[in-house]
């Protein structure tokens, strides 16, 4: 009977490609910014936690909240600012303890609408929408149209509510993670939204701060010691040093604080200075906070924690999460070879030989 013999090579390994690993990095840096915007989300819901607790405060439940922090917000605002606010102002003062009552317990509600995760595109809207019609009819516009600087809460807390909700929008679907790109990058505000929004915000309040009034000797200590009626020992303790650092120096202080912004505004547009440019923005914010007393969160009479905090929030969105590296080819992986082995076919049992050895001499 003829036998047939074949050789073949037996592999240790079946052959693998690189795709999967590729697959599973991108699903990493995509659940990376993913963890961090869910961080961004958490930070924004303490930060109407704390707004609820403060409209909770007894003095909110009397007049003075509608005399002493509504109306002196509309006070020289344009018509279409001042006359619908003076409306609401005289509907909350009939029953300002029950309308109080309402206000804190819908910013109670969006702190907990965020926390949940499945209600996170409930809440963030909801943010937007309560955040605009405070902005408009609770700050009179967060003092932009009245010259306001960022020392007095400019451009508004209600609108930096707004804009940190839109810019940790979770995305409509998942979406491959570019390398270095940040949480308000890869939302649905896109790449470029996020920097022309941070670029207008601190240009604007550079702008503000050059203007004839704001750089006047006394200007910034005037509105440094404005804020330590009612405050704690050690709080007007901090104010009035700072007020005593600017005094007779407000176009110095002004030029100083105009070109501060005016970096951290164009640095952000660089990969190579982004992350500097906002560091120095958290250091800035902390400052402006400390100038704004705290948002008054110590007197009982503070709605809110004021701009200093949203605004170093507002520059973690665009921090970058992942570093700015490519992603290497992946080569096919070679299947390991085997002893090559002869079968001879033919036979009951299929007889397997190896290749003989090479005889030494």
């Amino acid at each position: 009977m003829a036998h047939t013999v074949t050789s073949r090579t037996v592999s240790g390994a079946p052959p693998q490609t690189g795709a999967p690993n590729a697959a599973n990095r991108v699903r990493s840096r995509t659940s990376g910014i993913d963890v961090a915007r869910r961080r961004l989300q958490t930070a924004l819901a303490a930060l109407w936690l704390v707004d609820a607790i403060l409209q909770y405060q007894p003095s909110m439940f009397t007049p003075a909240f509608v005399t002493h922090v509504l109306e002196p917000a509309a006070a020289g605002t344009p018509a279409f600012v001042a006359v619908p606010a003076g409306w609401a102002a005289h509907i909350l003062l009939r029953h300002v303890g029950l309308y109080d009552a309402g206000f804190a317990t819908v910013q109670l509600g969006i702190a907990a609408g965020l926390l949940w995760s499945r209600s996170v595109r409930v809440a963030l809207s909801a943010s937007i929408a309560w955040s605009v019609g405070i902005w408009w009819l609770g700050e009179g516009l967060g003092g932009l149209t009245t010259g306001a600087t960022a020392l007095q809460g400019a451009p508004g807390a209600a609108l930096l509510y707004a804009l940190i909700a839109v810019l940790v929008w979770p995305p409509n679907s998942e979406q491959s993670a570019t390398p270095g790109v940040s949480v308000a990058e890869s939302g649905p505000a896109g790449t470029w939204a996020p920097k022309v929004v941070w670029v207008t915000l601190w240009a604007g309040l550079a702008a503000v701060g050059l203007e004839v009034a704001n750089r006047a000797p006394n200007a910034l200590t005037e509105a440094i010691t404005s804020q330590t009626g009612g405050q704690p020992g050690w709080v007007r303790s901090v104010l009035d040093g700072l007020a005593d650092l600017t005094a007779h120096h407000g176009l110095t202080w002004s030029i100083a604080l105009a070109i501060a912004f005016c970096t951290v505004a164009v640095a952000v547009l660089a990969p190579s200075t982004r992350r500097v440019a906002l560091l120095i923005a958290v250091v800035l914010a902390a400052g402006i906070w400390t100038a704004e007393g705290f948002g008054a969160i110590f007197t009982g009479n503070g709605t809110d924690p004021n701009t200093g905090p949203l605004l170093a929030l507002l520059a973690a969105t665009l921090w970058p999460r992942l570093p700015r590296r490519s992603l290497r080819p992946t080569t096919a992986r070679q299947p390991r070879k085997g002893p090559e082995l002869t079968v001879v076919r033919g036979g009951q049992v299929p007889a397997i030989t190896r290749a003989p050895r090479r005889q030494e001499m």
